[in-house]
């Protein structure tokens, strides 16, 4: 099932200062978005290539 999560101010506030304390070039203000919202609504298993899902206790697929 898909489901669409609309970004509030507050959480995009937080994956800024989240992008900006990391200071990679290749962690995006997304992948910081998407780590904010799996966490604030429970989901733990994402289905991605990026490397920096599971450094936040995330289950990566394939």
């Amino acid at each position: 099932m898909l489901q669409v999560h609309w970004i509030a101010a507050e959480l995009h506030a937080i994956a800024i200062k989240m992008v900006l304390a990391v200071g990679q070039r290749d962690f995006s203000l997304v992948d910081c978005t998407n780590i904010e919202l799996m966490k604030k609504v429970g989901y733990d298993t994402v289905f991605a290539f990026d490397r920096h899902f599971p450094e936040y206790a995330l289950v990566q697929l394939p």
